[in-house]
């Protein structure tokens, strides 16, 4: 028999320790539907903005406190959805019902609006509070198809910490602008696409137990340098028990967003999916314990040949503008477990 370690499951399963509660936290009571907000017009404007905002705070909370994905995804859309459903499953499996709700103070509130009237629309939020002293963070991004569909949620990356908002560049009518393809190629140093795809390049030699030969882009720092080190100790360690280990990476397919900094450089958001296989050797088995531990809590008490995981990772980056010799700065980041594939002697379940 042999347990393995947890920390590249369980770092992800939802974000930092003790932030799920900061979150829950700062959302406050439910709503009957977030897409019958003042901003469901054809346009959106930062007031608009910060209503929205306010709105999903409210449903979600209700969501949250009930473990209910239906709630969820009444506000949500991928992959933000993806991750909180499997979130809440997992929890579900190890026994919890509910989720109480916090005590917060110092809610601040800032969004990113950039000028848009048709078609799809987006904007950025920019989310903090303290619950029992500790100051927690986040990044939102918001979306919906067109000007009278409803605004859903679709990623949240978590600052360690708090953290502190990014410095968009927001014009004097109080509007932010977001680069496109072509504007990111003139004025940055890495378009979002390319700094996805780096990204997903530094966790794949991570996950894979290998070590970075030449420079890469980003900065050292806790979801960079520290969390490929991370990696790299868990499938040591895997593998030390007598486990095979394999992995990839690569950016999700979904849209990145783009917004301009005060002094240039951009925040830009990004999404990347982490697969892993973990094999027993001949003779050996994994282990899940009875408390859906060390593996993610979506696998089943028991013992296996091996254990396969999909993580989503949602991902804030601050690249530096086109001529700049500094390096990207990985700021904040969520992610989770979202699909296991085990087998056990004699068959396969997967989840």
């Amino acid at each position: 028999m042999m347990p393995t370690p947890p920390s590249t499951q369980s770092r992800r399963r939802l974000a930092l320790a003790g932030l799920v509660a900061v979150i829950a936290a700062v959302i406050s009571a439910l709503v009957a539907s977030i897409g019958e907000t003042p901003a469901s017009g054809a346009g959106v404007s930062p007031g608009m903005a910060l209503q929205v905002v306010r709105a999903y705070d409210r449903a979600e909370t209700r969501a949250t406190l009930q473990l209910s994905t239906a709630g969820q995804n009444a506000v949500e859309a991928a992959p933000e959805a993806t991750i909180d459903d499997a979130t809440f499953a997992g929890l579900r499996a190890q026994g919890q019902r509910r989720t109480p709700p916090e005590p917060q103070t110092d809610v601040r509130i800032v969004t990113y609006v950039p000028l848009q009237h048709r078609g799809a629309q987006t904007f950025a939020a920019y989310v903090s509070s303290r619950v029992r002293g500790q100051l927690g963070a986040i990044l939102m991004v918001f979306q919906r198809a067109s000007g009278h569909a409803r605004w859903r949620q679709s990623l949240s990356p978590a600052y360690p910490g708090g953290g502190s908002p990014p410095a968009v560049a927001v014009g004097s009518s109080g509007y932010a602008h977001r680069l496109d393809p072509a504007a990111q190629i003139d004025r940055l140093r890495l378009t979002a696409a390319t700094v996805a795809a780096d990204y997903a390049g530094l966790l794949e030699l991570a996950v894979r137990g290998d070590q970075l030969v030449g420079g890469d882009p980003f900065a050292a720092g806790t979801f960079t340098s520290q969390l490929a080190a991370t990696d790299r100790q868990t499938v040591s360690q895997v593998e030390g028990t007598g486990a095979g280990s394999s992995g990839t990476a690569a950016p999700a397919a979904f849209p990145e967003l783009a917004l301009e900094l005060r002094g240039g450089g951009a925040l830009v958001l990004f999404t990347v999916t982490v697969r892993q296989r973990f094999t027993a050797r001949p003779g050996l088995s994994l282990v899940q314990g009875a408390g859906r531990t060390p593996w993610s809590a979506l696998v089943a008490p028991g013992t296996y040949r091996s254990i396969a995981t999909t993580t989503l990772m949602t991902v804030a980056a601050l690249v530096p503008p086109k001529r700049s010799t500094r390096r990207v700065r990985v700021v904040a980041e969520t992610g989770a477990v979202v699909r296991v594939a085990a087998q056990p002697a004699g068959g396969s379940i997967t989840t």
